[in-house]
């Protein structure tokens, strides 16, 4: 009989983020998040909201900067705030539609990056013509480690 690999949930949390009004061709960084366990991976799940003026077929851009527990991908700091992305890992996209405050969830496994290190922050770029929805309820990033086991 073949092995059995399914995965151990760890509790999801909340990333740290102001998205609020996010604008157009801007990134915001999440607020650093530990690892003292050094699990190996993740599962973000992203919920955006578009703003009141939208065109389809834009994106936003989703990303990680990776880090040792002193330097981050980056340069990615340890608070909250604005960030230049040119050298974190893009996880994926949200593909914008027609529809004006319309959420867009979606989820993201940092797996297929490889480890995630000792600490590691998640940025949202809005790579969109339109600024995000003004209400910062509207928007909301959550991640839950996980460990791959073998039964």
């Amino acid at each position: 009989m073949a092995n059995l690999i399914i995965t151990k949930n760890i509790a999801v949390a909340s990333a740290d983020f102001t998205l609020a009004s996010l604008g157009a061709g801007s990134a915001v960084q999440a607020a650093r998040i530990l690892n003292p366990n050094g699990y190996p991976a993740a599962k973000i799940t992203v919920k955006l909201t578009q703003g009141a003026t939208v065109v389809a077929g834009q994106l936003y851009e989703i990303y990680i900067a990776r880090g040792n527990g002193t330097v981050r991908d980056d340069n990615a700091a340890d608070a909250k705030g604005t960030i230049v992305v040119t050298n974190s890992t893009q996880l994926g996209t949200i593909v914008t539609t027609a529809t004006i405050n319309e959420a867009k969830p979606q989820s993201f496994d940092t797996a297929i990056i490889g480890v995630l290190g000792a600490d590691w922050v998640p940025i949202i770029k809005n790579a969109s013509a339109n600024a995000l929805n003004a209400t910062e309820a509207n928007h909301s990033v959550t991640y839950e480690y996980y460990i791959p086991e073998i039964q």
